[in-house]
């Protein structure tokens, strides 16, 4: 064989086995800012055409066309044989621009807004290649480039340091007030408004605070929130002899001298939902809500997303509930961790993964809604689950749920404390959010100043 002719056969074994061959690459959704992550990278097949088109050297600057459109960073070739997909731009800088500096540059872009005006698509936005190529960043010569680029990295590295030191400083708070909460929650103390107010001191993240409102209700329902001394002393003594029956009957803690113990179905009357027809289109769209989980989200509930008409209520398993009943989920994945309950507001219609009490005293209807959500725990206990995971709670548990009923007198000023406390747990919440976006806005001027071109000197 010639060697030209050995040369062309050797050619064509290439394209067979690149053609054949499985290689790693890049999404968008590997490249981070500044970074990857090369836990989950694909493989395809490429043509021996285009390995030399869709290879990776270091130095390349790898920029994101969609998902978050200019996400960029240096590739540092940490591994050799990836390559990068289409939807990503790869980017080969000649010796006037420093790759770093120049994902530096566009972070700032896309921080103040600039990159979003030369994105393309009114739904789902891109960066084209031709945007990329025309779009205005700062340029200082290569020097200034590299003391920007060691100078970001060193405030990065402090905010790194600080950023831990914080965390830390935050599981030690939060560990603190888990253990003050818990203190609260079991021992015989009455706390004070005071009490729970500087626990804030020691909530450093808006995701804490709903520990703290857990609390809140979880102190009611044991009749720790009662507003004058007298109720308090009287709240704090336990009956021996309650507390001995409380034992015998599984019941879930002591409650008050005072109170008692009642059954949710003793409470009202348990009614179940259902669905219309679907099909048919006179028993949709009409002005009767028709409450399902998804409208679940909030204490009190007076429309929904969907509505039935009268006639859906006459021909099918749909009946009205009653203004001021309980309506509680009992079917469907969200008893994996919540136990969603509401008080209603209109009379309105449920579907078949929920239940509603219409009780027989209208003025519990306040002080069962906060005690139902504060023994969600308790609640949750009794969800059995399908092996697809769908939890349900059987009638007779939730008929016979145990739940601690106060005195009338009291219910008020238990319902009146427990929303002083939980409007404090929303400022909280509200002052932890503005913080953590103060912190966030203060990274990203730090980054733009950074980046500032300087000044010229006078002449």
């Amino acid at each position: 064989m010639s060697d030209v002719a050995e040369a062309r056969l050797g050619k064509m074994l290439d394209r067979v086995k690149n053609r054949g061959e499985l290689r790693p690459y890049l999404r968008n959704s590997n490249v981070r800012w500044f970074g990857f992550d090369l836990s989950d990278l694909l493989r395809m097949r490429f043509e021996a055409s285009e390995l030399e088109e869709f290879s990776l050297r270091k130095g390349d600057v790898l920029v994101c066309e969609g998902g978050e459109p200019g996400r960029a960073a240096v590739w540092n070739a940490r591994r050799e044989d990836v390559y990068f997909q289409k939807a990503i731009h790869r980017l080969r800088f000649g010796a006037l621009v420093v790759p770093e500096f120049f994902v530096l540059a566009i972070k700032a872009s896309a921080n103040d807004g600039r990159l979003r005006d030369s994105f393309t698509g009114s739904g789902i936005q891109h960066l084209t290649g031709r945007s990329l190529a025309s779009h205005l960043l700062p340029l200082p010569p290569v020097p200034e480039q590299h003391l920007i680029v060691a100078k970001v990295g060193e405030l990065m590295a402090l905010c790194d340091q600080l950023e831990a030191a914080q965390k830390s400083r935050a599981a030690a708070r939060q560990e603190f007030a888990a253990g003050t909460l818990a203190g609260l929650d079991g021992g015989e103390v009455v706390p004070s408004k005071f009490a729970i107010r500087h626990l804030s001191t020691y909530t450093t993240r808006p995701t804490s605070v709903a520990s703290l409102r857990a609390s809140v209700l979880r102190l009611a329902v044991r009749g720790k929130l009662l507003s004058n001394e007298g109720t308090k002393d009287r709240a704090a003594r336990r009956n021996p002899e309650s507390s001995s029956a409380a034992e015998q009957l599984n019941e879930p803690f002591a409650i008050p001298n005072g109170w008692h113990w009642a059954r949710l179905g003793s409470l009202g009357h348990l009614k179940g939902g259902g669905t219309p027809a679907k099909s048919n289109p006179e028993f949709w769209n009409g002005e009767i809500p028709w409450v399902s989980p998804k409208d679940m989200k909030v204490d009190y509930v007076s429309d929904a997303k969907l509505h039935i008409s009268p006639v859906a209520l006459a021909n099918s398993a749909a009946s009205l509930v009653d203004a001021n009943s309980i309506i509680f989920v009992v079917r469907g994945m969200i008893l994996a961790h919540s136990f969603p309950v509401a008080l209603t507001r209109v009379p309105l219609a449920i579907n078949q993964d929920m239940k509603a009490l219409v009780l027989k005293d209208q003025a519990l209807g306040e002080y069962l809604l906060r005690a139902m959500k504060a023994m969600k725990p308790e609640m949750l206990a009794r969800v059995k689950r399908s092996s697809h995971g769908t939890g349900r709670i059987e009638g007779a548990d939730y008929r016979q749920f145990l739940l601690p009923i106060p005195p009338a007198q009291e219910r008020d000023h238990i319902v009146a404390n427990v929303d002083a406390l939980m409007s404090l747990c929303d400022q909280l919440e509200a002052r932890l959010r503005e913080g953590d976006d103060l912190r966030s806005r203060l990274l990203d001027s730090i980054l733009a100043e950074a980046l500032a071109p300087a000044e010229a000197a006078p002449a």
